[in-house]
């Protein structure tokens, strides 16, 4: 038997008793979609929380499904960004004054 139920959180897929889930970045509540994403261990000391989320202000999932992607995208070069940022003053920790 597969079983496919859907759910904006995510999708799980069912095959002889194992499951799978997919990753998806969006979210659906009381009728308007949001961009969810956690936040990489390795910065949640540094951003304070463990999940970034922005309302994507439309009820729609088409028009919700164009403005996820650039959200997300803006959330990944910020993680990069922090991450280089760190690398930069554990350098700078090193070097004599």
């Amino acid at each position: 038997m597969h079983y496919f139920p859907y759910k904006c959180s995510g999708v799980v897929f069912r095959n002889h008793g194992a499951e799978m889930a997919r990753q998806t970045y969006l979210w659906r509540r009381n009728a308007v979609y949001y961009a969810r994403m956690d936040v990489p261990r390795d910065l949640v000391g540094i951003l304070g929380k463990t999940t970034l989320k922005k309302s994507l202000k439309t009820s729609d999932e088409a028009t919700a499904k164009r403005s996820l992607w650039p959200v997300i995208q803006g959330w990944q070069r910020e993680f990069d960004e922090l991450r280089a940022q760190r690398a930069f003053s554990e350098e700078d920790e090193g070097c004599p004054a």
